[in-house]
């Protein structure tokens, strides 16, 4: 099993409430959607705390709004599915929509094989 890490910025326009409502909503619907096709084995979205949200009185600003991770069955078999008819279509909406709530520009996206230590 392989994982996709997304650091999502959210779009200057939206709020940090109104990015976290609709990436979890409207772009989470869209992946249950395209999972089976694009080959998804799981998704987790990890939502950023604003500073004002935090209790125990630290001061940061996260560099990223979110983390995407997805994980698939292997690299190859992503490779396989992304390139279909059916995975490019798929692919080409979830873009689509992740301009809707993120700076693609600003976002990062890397590869990961995780090794479990504890």
């Amino acid at each position: 099993m392989i994982k996709m890490t997304i650091a999502l910025t959210r779009l200057e326009t939206l709020s940090a409430r109104e990015f976290q409502d609709y990436w979890r909503s409207e772009h989470g619907d869209l992946v249950r959607e395209f999972a089976e096709t694009l080959g998804i084995k799981r998704y987790i979205q990890a939502h950023a705390i604003a500073p004002d949200q935090l209790k125990n009185g630290q001061n940061f600003t996260p560099p990223y709004d979110g983390l995407a991770q997805v994980w698939y069955e292997s690299y190859d078999d992503f490779l396989n599915r992304i390139t279909s008819p059916s995975g490019k279509a798929a692919a080409k909406r979830l873009r689509q929509d992740e301009q809707r709530f993120a700076q693609i520009e600003l976002s990062r996206t890397w590869w990961s094989e995780e090794h479990k230590i504890l």
